[in-house]
C-alpha cells in the first residue's frame, strides 16, 4: 500500500466460534486477503488465543508491518466483575445489548464497566498490561472505552450513578442527585429551541441541551472521566514502548458516550471512527439514530414527526430520509460523508483511518463490493489517511475486498 494510504483490518477472535478459528483456517482467511489487499496492520483480539496471538505478532511468522490488540477497555474485558457495570439513575447495572450473542457466534455483551471505579481501572488496565507484554503487539487499538450508547437504550445511555461517580462528580461541583432529577424532568423545560455548547461535533446535542444546564455539566464530567481513562491508557503504553490507536463514535454521537474528539485525540498515533453505513449494532448509525430518535419521542414526550423535523434541521444529512427508512435500508451516504469530514476535523492532527465495513453476517449486516467503493471514496474526499476492514476478515467475503485492488 503506498504511504500516503494506510490499509489496516481487524480480525476478531470473538464474532466466531472457537472450531471456526484454528490458526491454519485463520491464516488461510488472512493470507487470501492478502493476496487481494496487503494490509499494513492487522488488528487482532479481543478473546485470547494463545497460539494464535503468538503466531500473527512473533516478527518472523507475522503478515503484516505492524500488529496491533485489539482490546476492549470497559466492557468484555477479562476479570470484569457485576459491581464493575455502570448503574442507571434508578439504580439498575447495565444489562447490555444482547442481539448479537443471542445467535450464539458473537460473544460481546456490551454491558459497560464504570470508568470512575478503581477496581475497574485496576482490572482492565492490568489484562491490557499483560496481553501487551506476553505477545509482540506494536501497538493497542482500544475499544469501548465509553459508556453505553442508544442501542442499550436512554436510561443505561445516561450513567453512571455508582458511588465512584458520585464522588468523582462532586470534585467536579456536579452533584448527581441534581442529575437524576433533570433526567427524570427531561420533557420540561422545552430544550429543542437555542444553541449552547456542550462538545465539538453534535449540534443535535448542544440544542437539545440548551436549556439543561445541569446536563450539559454531566455530559462534560462523563467526558472527561472517558478522557482520564485514555490518559491512564497512554502512560501504560508510553511505559511499554507500544503505540496506542482509538476505536470511536461517529462524531455526532461521540459526545453522547463520553468521547470528545479533541481532549482524546493528543493520546493516538491514529483513530478509526466507526461511521458504519449499514451495520444494525451498536456503533451502528442504522441501529443507533432510529433508536435515540424513539427514545426521545418518549422521554420528551414528543411525536415522531416533531422529532424527524427537529433533528433534520440540525443533520443536514439527514434531510432526505426518516428513521424508518434508515432502519430498513441504512443511512445515506451524505451523512457518512458528513461525519467523516468531521472526524478528520476534529481529530487533526492525529491521522483518521476510516471504519470500511466489508463483513457479511446473515441478519447483522450484508455489505456489497460497490458499498465498499462508496465509502472509500467519501472516505478519501473527506481526506482520512487510511481506512480499516471492520470489523471481522473471517466474514469479508473476499469480493468485497476487490475495490481495495486498485489502491495497491
Amino acid at each position: 500500500m503506498a504511504e500516503s494510504f494506510v490499509l489496516a483490518a481487524q480480525l476478531s477472535t470473538g464474532h466466531s466460534t472457537p472450531d471456526a478459528l484454528g490458526k491454519d483456517r485463520v491464516l488461510h482467511v488472512l493470507q487470501q486477503a492478502l493476496d487481494v489487499a496487503p494490509l499494513d496492520i492487522l488488528i487482532i483480539g479481543w478473546e485470547e488465543i494463545p497460539d494464535l496471538y503468538q503466531t500473527l505478532t512473533a516478527q518472523k511468522t507475522r503478515h503484516t508491518d505492524e500488529a496491533y490488540l485489539w482490546y476492549p477497555l470497559l466492557s468484555d474485558y477479562p476479570g470484569l466483575k457485576p459491581d464493575h457495570l455502570v448503574l442507571t439513575y434508578r439504580g439498575a447495572s447495565s444489562q447490555g445489548w444482547g442481539d448479537f450473542a443471542a445467535g450464539g457466534e458473537i460473544s460481546e455483551t456490551f454491558r459497560f464497566a464504570c470508568p470512575n471505579n478503581p477496581d475497574v481501572q485496576q482490572t482492565t488496565l492490568f489484562h491490557l498490561e499483560r496481553l501487551l507484554t506476553a505477545y509482540n503487539f506494536d501497538g493497542v487499538f482500544l475499544d469501548k472505552f465509553r459508556f453505553p450508547s442508544p442501542a442499550n437504550g436512554l436510561e443505561e445511555m445516561l450513567s453512571c450513578f455508582c458511588k465512584h461517580c458520585y464522588q468523582a462528580a462532586s470534585k467536579q461541583g456536579l452533584d448527581l442527585t441534581e442529575v437524576k432529577e433533570a433526567i427524570e424532568n427531561l420533557a420540561k423545560p422545552d430544550g429543542l429551541t437555542t444553541h449552547n455548547a456542550v462538545l465539538p461535533g453534535a449540534q443535535w446535542l448542544e440544542d437539545l441541551l440548551a436549556d439543561r444546564p445541569t446536563l450539559q455539566k454531566f455530559i462534560r464530567f462523563r467526558a472527561d472521566s472517558i478522557t482520564k481513562l485514555v490518559a491512564s491508557v497512554h502512560t501504560l503504553t508510553n511505559r511499554l514502548g507500544k503505540k496506542l490507536a482509538l476505536d470511536v463514535f461517529s462524531p455526532g454521537l461521540a459526545p453522547l458516550v463520553g468521547q470528545d474528539y479533541a481532549s482524546i485525540a493528543r493520546y493516538g498515533v491514529w483513530a478509526k471512527p466507526m461511521i458504519y453505513r449499514f451495520a444494525k449494532g451498536p456503533a451502528g448509525l442504522r441501529l443507533e439514530l432510529p433508536t435515540l430518535a424513539g427514545d426521545l419521542e418518549q422521554f420528551l414526550g414528543y411525536d415522531s414527526g416533531r422529532v424527524l423535523s427537529w433533528i433534520q434541521q440540525r443533520v443536514p444529512g439527514l434531510a432526505d430520509t426518516d428513521f424508518k427508512r434508515i432502519n430498513t435500508q441504512g443511512v445515506p451516504l451524505g451523512l457518512i460523508a458528513d461525519e467523516a469530514r468531521q472526524a478528520v476535523e476534529l481529530m487533526a492532527p492525529t491521522p483518521i483511518y476510516l471504519g470500511l465495513e466489508t463483513v457479511s453476517m446473515p441478519g447483522v449486516i450484508s455489505i456489497t463490493p460497490e458499498n465498499v467503493k462508496e465509502t472509500i471514496g467519501v472516505g478519501q474526499a473527506a481526506g482520512v489517511a487510511g481506512v480499516v476492514l471492520s470489523w471481522d476478515l473471517m466474514h469479508t467475503p473476499i469480493e468485497n475486498l476487490r475495490p481495495l485492488e486498485t489502491m495497491v
